[in-house]
């Protein structure tokens, strides 16, 4: 009877023993796995009052924004010899750049969306080698463009204007020395209302050059109640909230996560002036004869400030780029990289980026033949270089630093230049598991077309060279500081070890429990059998 009972009990130790064995498995393979999500969501979804939250809120580190000048060296073989500008780029300009969300709206649970504007704030960083009190010698848009802009007659008229227009921080020729920070931010101004000189007629042209210019994102009338107005043009300043227009930068409302964590960050609407009317499209790109208008129109992707976790291998990802007033496919590129211990998804955009119509149908509708070539036709621009004129109002083209996949002419056209794709390439590293971004830059050049006006020689002389001309490119480069990668480390990965320790742990104690319980349960059985054993 004690054998019997003993045996009982030995069988109820291995059933207990068999299911703890099952759970230990199944808390490995499942609850484990649902731990660490229910983590993920809470620390990465946008719900107030948690760190994501703060750190969306504002950026708690600046982001580096470095511009470089395209300085000419052969200014008088240019314009009077036709000889190819030889170019040499300046060092570098680096300003802090300070990311801040303001004029927030979270109160549609429905459609789990929060909304606001970002605030942007520029700091020279005085530990560079450079000082944004330097001058330095550049090809002039703002003649540049007011040539583009206007008419043969309305050309003639504005040549006898330009010396009396341009005081008192311009002057009417096609290469200037200019103070960096004025270029940037602080403006250049021209075109006072009171200036006595001025006359009737070329009143007349500044009132055509306030209308003319009313839609450019780098030129502001600033009127400051004096009855003195004018116009100030700079590169940047459309970027904070000093600039006089309505901000490009526009309105976002973006998912929270909080109901579908694959939806966090996704742009649901974005809207800016008339660049966007219904807030999921463009309504500047697009033509008659393009044959994917809606692929250049979408609006989609994110802010480049915050991506969803748990991100899949070979899945590419969009994001918007008011800049440049279009969304940008960023490819998936491997996971080899890693960061300060981390590993890495690396994202490139494609080197089709600002390939034109020949060889990517999809980018047919950012032909919009809005600023005229160096021949003074309304063509396509080459592979490589995409004419962003009716996103920013100035007859700017824009291309990746030095030409970068760009068509092989625009190289040849100047000297000083030398594309590399690790240097000039667009590039994002992201921590798959909770879509940190670790390490970015997002890269582009400006330029200008530099080309001759058979009625204005004594602006453009005969002799001058045509080129599309490049006069700076610019840098944002964000690198996740240390103390963010431990707190990564801490907030993730170290639980999850802890996590895994302790299902393994479980697993082996489970195991030997019920490896303890089949041999007594097996020894019990052969005593009952054979109870001489």
């Amino acid at each position: 009877m004690n054998l019997i009972c003993s045996l009982k009990c030995t069988v109820c130790w291995a059933v207990l023993a068999a299911l703890f064995f099952g759970g230990s498995f199944l808390f490995t393979f499942w609850g484990v796995q649902k731990i660490i999500r229910s983590q993920i969501i809470s620390q990465t979804a946008l719900i107030k009052d948690t760190d994501q939250w703060d750190r969306f809120l504002e950026l708690p580190f600046p982001v580096s924004f470095v511009v470089r000048f395209f300085e000419p060296i052969n200014i008088d073989g240019i314009l009077y010899n036709n000889e190819k500008p030889i170019l040499n780029e300046s060092k570098p300009y680096i300003y802090k750049l300070y990311i801040k969300k303001e004029n927030l709206r979270y109160d549609d649970d429905e459609e789990d969306s929060v909304n606001y504007n970002r605030n942007m704030i520029f700091e020279f960083d005085n530990s560079s080698e450079t000082l944004d009190t330097d001058e330095i010698t550049i090809i002039n848009p703002i003649l540049l463009a007011s040539l583009q802009l206007s008419n043969n007659i309305e050309r003639l008229a504005l040549a006898g204007c330009l010396e009396k227009l341009y005081k008192p921080d311009l002057k009417p020729e096609i290469f200037i020395s200019v103070q960096v920070k004025k270029f940037l931010f602080d403006g250049l101004n021209f075109a006072y209302a009171n200036d006595t000189d001025l006359g009737v007629a070329c009143n007349f042209v500044r009132t055509k050059m306030i209308s003319m210019t009313a839609d450019l994102r780098n030129i502001e009338h600033i009127d400051e109640g004096d009855g003195n107005d004018y116009l100030r043009f700079t590169v940047f300043n459309y970027k904070t909230q000093n600039y006089a227009k309505y901000s490009p930068d526009g309105r976002f409302t973006i998912n929270r996560g909080q109901t579908d964590i694959n939806q966090l960050g996704q742009i649901i609407r974005w809207s800016s002036g008339t660049l966007s009317i219904d807030g999921t499209s463009l309504n500047i790109w697009g033509t008659r004869t393009s044959i994917n208008n809606e692929s250049c129109a979408a609006i989609k992707g994110t802010d480049s400030t915050i991506y969803k976790p748990q991100i899949e291998e070979n899945e590419n990802i969009y994001v918007y780029n008011t800049d440049i007033c279009r969304s940008v496919q960023l490819e998936y590129k491997g996971n080899r990289d890693s960061y300060n211990g981390l590993q890495a998804y690396r994202y490139e955009a494609p080197d089709t980026i600002f390939k034109s119509s020949t060889n990517n149908p999809e980018n047919d509708c950012f032909c919009t033949k809005s600023t005229r070539d160096i021949n003074n036709e309304e063509n396509c621009y080459l592979n490589g270089v995409v004419d962003f004129k009716p996103c920013i109002g100035s007859p700017i083209l824009v291309a990746q630093p030095h030409f970068l996949n760009a068509d092989n002419s625009y190289l040849e056209m100047v000297d000083g230049l030398s594309p590399d794709k690790e240097s000039h390439g667009i590039y994002l590293l992201l921590e798959p598991n909770t879509g940190t971004p670790l390490k970015a830059r997002k890269r582009m050049q400006l330029n200008c077309v530099l080309k001759k006006e058979s009625l204005l020689s004594s602006i453009t002389p005969q002799n001058m060279t045509e080129v599309v001309f490049p006069f700076l490119w610019l840098e944002e480069g964000a690198d996740l500081p240390q103390k963010y990668v431990d707190m990564v480390q801490n907030q993730y990965f170290d639980k999850v070890k802890l996590a895994h320790i302790i299902s393994y742990v479980l697993i082996g104690v489970s195991t030997g429990t019920l490896t303890i319980c089949v041999f007594f349960l097996l020894r019990k059985a052969c005593v009952k059998t054979n109870p001489t054993v």
